[in-house]
């Protein structure tokens, strides 16, 4: 396989051949393979939400794209709602941890998550 990677960490999409001689006579296709930045969070608000889940978090951050956006509440993932680069929504995972901070993700591709230290706290509904 031929390595492509941009030198200046751009975001672009490349076209990746793989040869199995060595030379790339043999590639007669390639396929699409897109380098963008990962994202970054600065602020989730609330940072707190009842047990049942469903509460809308607000997330600011940069490098956000809309495609695939996830967000994570410990080990469970959500659909996020892609508003612009800058900002997405979510609504909260249900969870039986309370008054423990759970570390709260976004991921572009539901493989590799954010590794921003954010916590989301979840609390009992009365």
């Amino acid at each position: 396989m031929c390595d492509n990677s941009p030198p200046n960490k751009k975001e672009e999409i490349i076209n990746v051949q793989m040869s199995v001689i060595g030379d790339f006579s043999d590639c007669t296709n390639s396929s699409k393979f897109e380098y963008y930045n990962n994202p970054q969070i600065y602020k989730i608000q609330p940072r707190y939400g009842p047990k049942d889940g469903n509460s809308r978090v607000q997330v600011w951050g940069r490098d956000f794209k809309n495609r695939n956006l996830k967000c994570a509440f410990g080990s469970k993932s959500v659909n996020a709602i892609f508003k612009n680069d800058t900002y997405l929504e979510c609504y909260s995972a249900q969870s039986e941890v309370v008054n423990l901070g759970m570390p709260f993700s976004v991921s572009q591709n539901d493989q590799q998550f954010t590794h921003n230290p954010h916590k989301y706290y979840y609390y009992n509904w009365p």
